[in-house]
């Protein structure tokens, strides 16, 4: 069936998961995520040497995020570890803020278990599940989200919460008027990308047209480089197609080969742009699309970011470019928010044991604490 991403009722018929209204509550979901309250927040709380986010998937990427928008704030480094390991300079003097949207991730609660065995700081942010249950069994702080979501779909709330703790840590400050003004350019943004806005006017829509039937690459660079990842991650799971990223100067010394003998129309090409690019940076993606326009790429696209601070505009491509991932969904006839191939993956490794493995070892930690 063919699908008019101008027919606004069967676009929300065919959003029967709401997937749509879920995505559009991004402003709400700024100002709402900074609320939230710590639960079991400890009297004393030390800076620390190091901060450890990690988590996996559609939660894992709040840690990129984190990093990438905090960098020139503090002084303190940011890792971001999806794995089922802590590195193993992570000690006492870490925090490590375990985030799992489900509370169930396996990997997730592998890294509670060593994070407890070294005695650093943990915080969580979760809806619910075991990481919730155990924070609660060890008197831990954590961050209860809104449930109903899928875990990329929460990703605001996901990724605020880790901010606001650490401004409660006073790490960071002054982070009210920057969650505000953001919420306010992504309603503007919102105004330009929901399904009621027609294709010759909507960015989303045009983009998700444009590379329907193609191989997108994603590239970024500076504080877009979380945002191309994530919307390589959002193509894969919304819109369940093949995309790769890159990120720029660094795939100019070594993807930019792959463009050299290469059938131009099977892949799309979408560069993710901020006013602040570093000068070298704006001749660097001048030159590539040059390159890729030599080499018969016609479809090479741009999303330019919103705003002024670097939540603004990390956000504010982030909508757009997840919207365009539904509406590449939707033309291309596939539920955005089915994961069979992720929910067989989990039962297969429920039926080996190896989280029931990890719980035990957790809980074990957790008793000899007490």
């Amino acid at each position: 069936m063919k699908i008019d991403l101008d027919d606004v009722d069967v676009l929300y018929k065919l959003d029967g998961a709401r997937a749509i209204s879920n995505v559009l509550s991004y402003p709400e979901a700024c100002l709402q995520a900074y609320k939230l309250e710590l639960i079991n927040l400890p009297e004393i709380v030390t800076s620390p040497r190091i901060i450890v986010i990690a988590g996996m998937g559609g939660s894992g990427i709040s840690g990129d995020i984190v990093a990438t928008w905090l960098q020139d704030r503090i002084k303190i480094p940011i890792i971001s570890v999806k794995d089922y390991i802590l590195p193993n300079y992570v000690d006492e003097n870490a925090l490590v803020v375990l985030v799992s949207y489900s509370g169930n991730t396996e990997e997730t609660l592998s890294v509670f278990s060593q994070a407890l065995e070294r005695k650093a700081q943990v915080l969580a942010v979760t809806s619910n599940g075991k990481l919730e249950e155990y924070c609660q069994k060890a008197n831990l702080p954590f961050i209860r989200i809104p449930s109903g979501y899928q875990p990329r779909e929460a990703i605001i709330y996901l990724t605020i919460p880790i901010a606001s703790f650490l401004e409660k840590m006073e790490i960071i400050e002054n982070l009210s008027a920057e969650i505000r003004s953001t919420a306010e350019v992504l309603q503007q943004v919102r105004e330009q990308i929901k399904p009621e806005v027609p294709l010759e006017e909507n960015p989303a829509k045009k983009i998700a047209v444009q590379i329907l039937n193609t191989t997108p690459i994603i590239y970024g660079s500076g504080i877009q480089n979380p945002i191309a990842y994530r919307m390589k991650c959002q193509l894969n799971e919304n819109s369940k197609v093949h995309a790769f990223y890159g990120v720029i100067p660094e795939m100019n010394h070594n993807e930019i080969m792959g463009w050299e003998h290469v059938a131009s129309n099977m892949f799309s090409v979408i560069f993710l742009r901020y006013h602040g690019e570093r000068e070298e940076v704006k001749t660097r993606i001048e030159i590539l699309k040059n390159l890729l326009s030599e080499r018969g790429v016609t479809k090479v696209l741009e999303i330019w970011a919103r705003g002024k601070s670097t939540l603004e505009k990390m956000f504010s491509t982030m909508f757009i470019g997840d919207m365009t991932t539904l509406y590449l969904a939707f033309l291309r006839n596939v539920d955005p928010l089915k994961i069979e191939l992720i929910e067989k993956l989990k039962k297969e490794l429920e039926r080996k044991g190896t989280k029931e493995k990890t719980l035990q070892k957790l809980l074990a930690i957790i008793e000899k604490r007490k």
